[in-house]
């Protein structure tokens, strides 16, 4: 999972007009992860930044 910058910076470029693939060419990541966060809002992206930090382990529930 990206970072709050990577996140801020997608939706910088979103609000400039830029297209999703020239996103990904000027940040150097896949398509599929502007995708993905190209229409969430900045609740969403922190309740699914917070879902993986309490996320249980295999060896957890032995």
């Amino acid at each position: 999972m990206k970072g709050w910058n990577m996140f801020a910076e997608i939706k910088q470029y979103k609000s400039k007009g830029f297209k999703k693939s020239q996103v990904s060419k000027y940040l150097d990541i896949d398509y599929k992860t502007v995708s993905k966060y190209w229409d969430m809002t900045l609740e969403e992206y922190a309740k699914l930044k917070a879902d993986c930090k309490n996320r249980t382990k295999k060896v957890d529930t032995i």
